[in-house]
């Protein structure tokens, strides 16, 4: 979990309290999480598709499954690195107010953070 540890130091958000950290780094690694599968089944064919939920249907070993994604996309490493980088920048570049209001969301805070009201609209 040091990447997402090293992604909330950098990001270095005032808005989000020390009590509340652990649930953040629990939402940001289901994310994370979910962002590397996605793009990893995108990138199997429909074939591998079927014989990775085959896997899955039996309950295959963390080990069966790290081999089969060796296996079927050969330059994995850079796959999961652009996943990583790709989930990096849009955490830390993200304007403060929206991902915090974003996680907020996610985990009924938004009276805990410090995020402004949007401005209102006259007409």
């Amino acid at each position: 979990m040091s990447f997402i540890d090293d992604m909330l130091k950098e990001k270095n958000d005032s808005s989000i309290k020390p009590e509340h950290l652990v649930q953040i780094k629990a939402l940001l690694l289901k994310e994370l999480n979910s962002k590397v599968n996605e793009h990893l089944i995108a990138l199997l064919t429909e074939k591998d598709q079927v014989e990775l939920n085959q896997l899955l249907d039996k309950n295959a070993s963390d080990e069966e499954l790290d081999n089969f994604f060796q296996t079927k996309i050969p330059n994995l490493i850079p796959e999961m690195t652009a996943v990583l980088l790709e989930f990096r920048s849009a955490y830390l570049y993200t304007p403060l107010a929206k991902k915090s209001g974003e996680i907020a969301d996610k985990i009924n805070l938004d009276s805990d953070l410090d995020v402004p009201s949007p401005a209102p609209i006259s007409e």
